[in-house]
């Protein structure tokens, strides 16, 4: 909230966020790297940003020690939630309850 009224950002190890437009997205950063898994069943994918801000080189096969803390940060920062599951399925939930609800037909 500090941050919100134009104090310092948080000191933090990393950064975890997802997108849930189309496919279901993962994505950390922590120090130069972000791992970001494009898809519940996609490997994690690794860019050093520092050398490569455009994302250019993934590192994953290089570097699975990597690999492994992105995925342990990925699961810790993860909060389940029937609304956004990360296989996708929530999209027609979400669709199903917005629909108006139907009366009886007599």
């Amino acid at each position: 909230m500090a941050h919100l009224k134009g104090g310092p950002a948080p000191k933090r190890d990393s950064f975890y966020w997802e997108l849930h437009e189309g496919k279901p997205i993962q994505a950390v950063r922590f120090g130069n790297w972000k791992a970001v898994k494009n898809g519940p069943k996609a490997e994690i994918e690794l860019y050093d940003l520092a050398k490569d801000p455009g994302e250019k080189n993934n590192l994953a096969a290089d570097k699975p020690e990597l690999v492994q803390q992105a995925a342990e940060l990925m699961m810790a920062h993860h909060s389940p939630s029937p609304d956004w599951p990360l296989d996708g399925v929530a999209k027609q939930r979400l669709a199903d309850r917005s629909k108006p609800a139907q009366k009886p037909k007599r």
